[in-house]
Formats: C-alpha cells, structure tokens, sequence
C-alpha cells in the first residue's frame, strides 16, 4: 500500500503541464538582453555599434554585433552574436559565438542545463548538437571548420522558425 501511494505520488510530480522545461526557462524572454519579436531597431538601440548586415533568414536581414559578454558564465571575449529576423522583421534567431577553446565548457553546460543533446553526424566539417524545448524553442550548438580554423555557435530559434536561404 505505501509502495503504491509512493508510485503515485513519484507519478504525480514527474507528468502534468505544471513542470518547467529548462530551455523554455533559459530562453522565454530571450537572449542577450533581446527579447523575442524585438524589431531591428529595438536591437540596434541595445546594441548601438552593431552593423546591419544580410543574413540569410527568412527576413533576409541580421544585425552583428561584437559584443564580448559573458553567456551562460562562460566567457566569450571579442566573440560576437549574430540576431536575425523573420519575414516580419521581428527577432527569432541568435547565433552566438564562443572561441572554440570553450568548446567542452559549453557543451558541458548545456548539457547539465537541458540534458544530453542529440547529434547530428560530421557533414562537410559541421559538427551538430541540438536540445528542443517543449514550447518549440531549439538551441544548437555548431562548430564549423578545419581542427586549426574551427569556431563554435550557439543558436537559439523561436518555435516554428525555418532555416534556409529563404531565397535571399
């Protein structure tokens, strides 16, 4: 009888809508101070010095800044974050670079935050590790490049955001 009370009870905490997911928690209002849906001026009037650039998303527009700050408290000196727009012009992806030397820390911290991601095979020098919210928010990590030259990415996209060149 106790053994079936514990059971249900065990039941009762692990289901139901009530319980938080991790990325949702993380990323619900954004990231780097930005919140999601932000215009593109909204985010040059946080990131003054960026630079608006071409991007290939589906609003064909991105805004570059070299920020430097310290993400997740991992430190990302003279690294930068990319924010890219959707076909409304609002925020809905942020690719956020680390040096690759940080490469381990980061895929730690990920994984202890949102469990362990899952892998997409090496492709032409694309390594791949992803983690999707319950709310349909993703977070990537992508590390790019030769074993000299690689760099590593975290992104962070709205549910229902679709990669691709969009025809830009």
């Amino acid at each position: 009888m106790v053994r079936r009370i514990a059971i249900a009870v065990l039941l009762l905490c692990w289901s139901g809508p009530t319980l938080a997911d991790p990325i949702d928690d993380e990323f619900r209002g954004g990231v780097l101070g930005v919140p999601w849906g932000s215009s593109l001026s909204s985010v040059a009037s946080t990131y003054p010095n960026g630079d608006h650039v071409f991007a290939v998303t589906p609003g064909c527009r991105g805004y570059w800044v070299r920020d430097g700050q310290t993400f997740l408290g991992i430190p990302r000196e003279r690294n930068g974050a990319l924010f890219g727009f959707d076909a409304n012009n609002h925020l809905a992806i942020v690719a956020v670079a680390y040096p690759f030397e940080r490469r381990l820390e980061l895929l730690s911290t990920l994984s202890s935050l949102f469990g362990y991601p899952r892998y997409a095979p090496d492709t032409k020098g694309r390594r791949q590790y992803g983690w999707r919210s319950a709310g349909g928010l993703n977070a990537y990590v992508t590390e790019f490049g030769d074993v000299d030259e690689t760099i590593i990415w975290l992104t962070v996209s709205v549910p229902g955001y679709e990669r691709g060149s969009h025809g830009c």
